[in-house]
């Protein structure tokens, strides 16, 4: 949905009032305007790549993807004390990514020692490598992204594609997107590039995959 749509669809005249024993949470924004409220916040958040989409009047969802990290989080408006006040609130996922987003979303500098890439290792750890030889994906999970390091090839991972948890396929799509050579085969990548658009995280794989498929093979 537009970002407008998002902000101006209500059915409601204006936000409600703080519900009785609501308890906020560290990362809140006020405005006097809950419309200009909205579009602001909901801009800042949309360039860092989160995807929000309505749940019910003055109340959406927030989902974002950081490295081999999947965030949900809600946001609520509120009227408050003659203003008005949007409670984020982190629903799942990692802490650290979150709190890094949110700092960002704030303005605020990210201190380089949180600051993460998820760059991949140079060289893959022992206990990853022989993870990765026996098949089992989910030893290694969504660190596929930076523990398998440039020095296995491609094809390596593709075994993460035949998983049925959305976000490991992701990361494993997103690990893909580091090799300057797309697999020899690339059946699997195809066939989730080509899949439907059915939620946040599908459309995130289909973006990897296509970024994949774009490199060259050495076929």
């Amino acid at each position: 949905m537009e970002l407008h749509l998002l902000v101006e669809d209500q059915s409601m005249p204006g936000p409600p009032p703080v519900p009785k024993y609501w308890v906020f949470s560290n990362d809140t924004f006020e405005d006097p305007d809950p419309q200009n409220l909205c579009s602001v916040v909901f801009q800042k958040l949309e360039s860092h790549g989160v995807f929000i989409q309505k749940k019910k009047d003055w109340h959406w969802e927030g989902q974002y993807c950081d490295g081999p990290h999947y965030i949900t989080f809600d946001i609520y408006v509120f009227a408050k004390d003659g203003a008005y006040t949007m409670d984020v609130n982190r629903l799942s996922g990692d802490r650290w990514s979150w709190w890094r987003l949110m700092l960002r979303v704030k303005g605020k500098k990210v201190p380089p020692i949180v600051d993460r890439t998820f760059r991949p290792l140079t060289m893959t750890h022992t206990s990853a490598a022989a993870a990765l030889k026996r098949g089992d994906v989910h030893m290694i999970g969504t660190a596929v992204v930076w523990i398998v390091g440039d020095d296995q090839m491609p094809e390596s991972v593709l075994q993460f594609l035949d998983c049925k948890e959305l976000n490991l396929v992701r990361a494993a799509m997103l690990r893909l997107t580091h090799w300057n050579r797309r697999p020899d085969d690339c059946t699997k990548i195809q066939k989730w590039r080509d899949m439907p658009d059915q939620s946040f995280l599908h459309r995130e794989i289909k973006k990897h995959a296509e970024t994949v498929l774009n490199k060259y093979s050495r076929l």
